[in-house]
């Protein structure tokens, strides 16, 4: 069954993105956009409306906190 809900994925670690796309998509999430800055995060929240976000606190362009 596919959930609807819009996640945003964000961390620097690629590897750590990846891994919790996948165990989304296993549990079916099929609408998860990912970000690697905290620019991209804003970017991405500037044109989709997200439910969830899951956020790294410590981003080499900012932190999750502001």
């Amino acid at each position: 069954m596919v959930k609807i809900m819009n996640i945003l994925l964000v961390d620097d670690e690629t590897s750590i993105v990846k891994m919790m796309e996948k165990i989304l998509i296993k549990e079916g999430y099929a609408s998860i956009k990912t970000a690697f800055t905290a620019k991209e995060a804003l970017q991405q929240i500037e044109v989709y409306s997200f439910d969830f976000i899951v956020l790294d606190v410590m981003l080499p362009d900012g932190n999750g906190f502001e």
